[in-house]
């Protein structure tokens, strides 16, 4: 069993057998999501356990601060973190101290936006350590994603549109996603256009976006509960046709995550020709070339495929009933009521292979 951060936001935890995203039991087919949806009530989204980042970056630290401390007492033990956490925190220590100056330039910055009235796409950005990048994506570093995505943009938008990064509220800047951004931007001729943030209101940008371009981010879940088109890059379990453009880019049936767009010093190959964009969007999937260039991530730019909100209603329904619980890591009721419904899962759980059917245990 795996017990993550929920796919809901912000007081959910994930809990499902196997493993999440590429390992999830959960289905990727329209119809067996409404199949399995009937009888099924809403989830609870109302947030019920609040805590505040002081809080989460205390427990963080204390937990990663003995495990640390206490290593020698399992020496085989191996962490799936690709660097150390503390390492990690400490090298943040300056980005934090820029914390408030980074926030009120994202703010100007997205006034500024939509008092332009221009239209634009939104691609949240990930934790580079994050396991949904380096198990569950087609990418050995998000730079490529980056890349393809900015690419594509040059490629195939309108040339009033913009297209805004928004970097992660826990990214530590060890990345420099701003530079790697601006890079890849200033090198296809559209640094005019690309926009990048560090602080801001997510949720306020996908209200007023035209789409949402992600590898495999909850935000992308989050994006689709607002009836934003988005598009995805790796593997996730909203990826389907019907909710995400082009339905299953990266599908869990069809991509083996193991294969990585890379050249050969690990960067994405864009390869932009000026005007050299599918008319139309094939809609067949097919790449083009070496740079890894899609006709689904082409055609969103122009032509994206809205959410059917009754698929949406069905898969949240399915999704927390089977892979969802409420409560928090960090908020102590939270917490109490999510140990508690684990246990009574982890306890009335089928054996391996069968379907789960959590509201008929007792």
């Amino acid at each position: 069993w795996v017990v993550e951060n929920g796919y809901l936001r912000p007081d959910w935890l994930t809990l499902e057998r196997d493993g999440m995203s590429a390992y999830s039991r959960l289905p990727d087919d329209p119809q067996t999501i409404r199949a399995r949806a009937e009888g099924l009530e809403m989830p609870d989204l109302e947030v019920r356990y609040r805590h505040d980042m002081a809080t989460e970056m205390a427990c963080e630290l204390l937990y990663h601060g003995m495990n640390t401390v206490l290593r020698p007492l399992a020496p085989f033990f191996r962490s799936g973190r690709a660097v150390n956490a503390l390492f990690e925190h400490a090298v943040g220590t300056p980005h934090a101290w820029r914390r408030d100056r980074l926030e009120r330039e994202a703010v100007a910055t997205t006034e500024a936006l939509w008092a332009s009235g221009a239209p634009y796409v939104v691609m949240p950005l990930q934790l580079q350590t994050d396991q949904a990048i380096l198990a569950n994506s087609p990418f050995a570093h998000l730079s490529q994603a980056i890349e393809r995505t900015i690419a594509s943009f040059a490629r195939c938008a309108s040339a009033d549109m913009r297209l805004v990064f928004k970097q992660h509220p826990h990214d530590n800047d060890w990345e420099n996603w701003p530079k790697r951004v601006a890079d890849a931007a200033r090198g296809v001729g559209v640094s005019d256009r690309v926009l990048f943030l560090d602080g801001g209101d997510l949720e306020g940008l996908l209200r007023r976006a035209r789409g949402c371009v992600t590898v495999n981010s909850t935000s992308g879940l989050q994006a689709l509960r607002l009836l934003c088109p988005t598009a995805v890059l790796g593997v996730a379990v909203y990826d389907m046709p019907g909710l995400t453009h082009g339905g299953g880019m990266a599908g869990r049936s069809d991509t083996p995550v193991v294969e990585r767009t890379q050249d050969v010093d690990g960067r994405a190959d864009p390869r932009v020709k000026p005007g050299d964009c599918h008319d139309g969007g094939s809609g067949d999937g097919e790449e083009d070339g070496e740079g890894g260039t899609d006709a689904k991530l082409d055609r969103f730019w122009v032509d994206p495929d809205p959410v059917d909100a009754g698929l949406l209603d069905a898969f949240l329904r399915v999704l927390a009933h089977e892979a969802q619980v409420k409560g928090s890591f960090y908020d102590p009721a939270g917490r109490a009521a999510a140990v508690a419904e684990i246990v009574r899962r982890v306890l009335a759980a089928p054996p391996d292979g069968a379907e789960p059917n959590f509201a008929a245990a007792t």
